[in-house]
């Protein structure tokens, strides 16, 4: 059985494979799926067109809110704020990069390397996180300071 598939994989790997984008026979290694450079780029570019624009307003939207977060902490470590002060600067409690919930029901809410969390009286405590390390794109540890 394992032969047959040997077999088979060897004859799919020698038929004939075309660009995607412009129909010109294929030469080279066996997942190569363009002619050349301009035809891949040209391919991708016209294929994201649609997302593109939406993921760079979500990250104006996310800039903004870190600038606005680090502006209002300024050079502190953390300040206790009134809400309606990240409302007048325009900030947008929609988009944050991520959450935590603590223990207590307790969420913070982060934009990048700033954090903030909902206290009471319309209160926010908003402070950086030092050394946020990454492992494969994941946050594991926020080594959070407040």
């Amino acid at each position: 059985m394992i032969r047959n598939r040997c077999i088979d994989h060897h004859a799919a790997a020698t038929e004939a494979r075309y660009c995607l984008l412009c129909g010109a026979a294929l030469k080279g290694r066996a997942d190569k799926k363009f002619c050349d450079d301009y035809y891949r780029n040209e391919y991708n570019n016209t294929s994201q067109k649609d997302t593109i624009p939406l993921i760079k307003r979500i990250n104006r939207i996310l800039k903004r809110n870190r600038d606005i977060l680090r502006e209002a902490l300024g050079n502190g470590v953390n300040i206790e704020l009134h809400l309606q002060v990240l409302i007048e600067m325009d900030f947008n409690f929609s988009y944050h990069t991520h959450f935590r919930q603590d223990g207590y029901g307790n969420t913070t809410f982060f934009c990048y390397e700033y954090a903030f969390r909902l206290l009471r009286d319309s209160c926010v405590m908003i402070y950086k996180i030092k050394n946020l390390p990454l492992e494969g794109g994941a946050l594991i540890n926020t080594n959070i300071h407040h």
